[in-house]
């Protein structure tokens, strides 16, 4: 796996290019500063058109965020999350670079338990986040007290990971 933190300053410009990261990236996660009042956002390469997930909000994914990503970085909109005049913002840029170190996807939940979602190795940590009005949460696939770990990151209408369980090709969700 290839990781690159860049760091940015805000200037509210539309269609902006934040490139330098050396790789294509799968995935982009921006932080702001905590200042600005900005949530946690992110961004993979499944996510098809101008869509960003926001990892706290209860809203579902939105435009004008992470717009694209590029051969060289990523291209960022106008929302106040990824792109306020006079804020700092961190990226932090992953690259996927062997069969079971990282992995993105998309999935279709069904309301079921017992889902299996296959990802070719078996995951030490889990982030999941619907594209409607749901939080994200994220899972962890064993504490040091060997229970499961588990959290929810903001808000009354959220992603339950709380059963999911890591597996040998993936997870199960129940």
């Amino acid at each position: 796996m290839r990781i690159k933190t860049i760091y940015y300053n805000g200037n509210g410009v539309d269609g902006r290019e934040i490139g330098g990261v050396g790789f294509a990236p799968d995935a982009v996660i921006i932080f702001s500063d905590p200042s600005s009042g900005a949530s946690l956002t992110f961004r993979t390469k499944e996510m098809s058109g101008d869509v960003t997930a926001n990892f706290r909000a209860d809203v579902a994914w939105e435009a004008n965020m992470i717009q694209a990503l590029s051969a060289d970085g990523f291209q960022i909109g106008t929302n106040g999350n990824v792109n306020s005049t006079g804020f700092f913002y961190y990226a932090i840029c992953i690259k996927r670079t062997a069969a079971n170190d990282f992995a993105t996807f998309q999935y279709t939940g069904d309301a079921a338990d017992g889902k299996k979602i296959t990802i070719g190795f078996k995951p030490d940590f889990i982030v999941s986040k619907s594209n409607t009005a749901i939080t994200g949460a994220a899972a962890f696939s064993s504490r040091p007290d060997g229970n499961r770990g588990f959290m929810h990151f903001a808000g009354a209408n959220r992603d339950d990971l709380y059963g999911a369980y890591t597996e040998e090709n993936g997870f199960t969700v129940y």
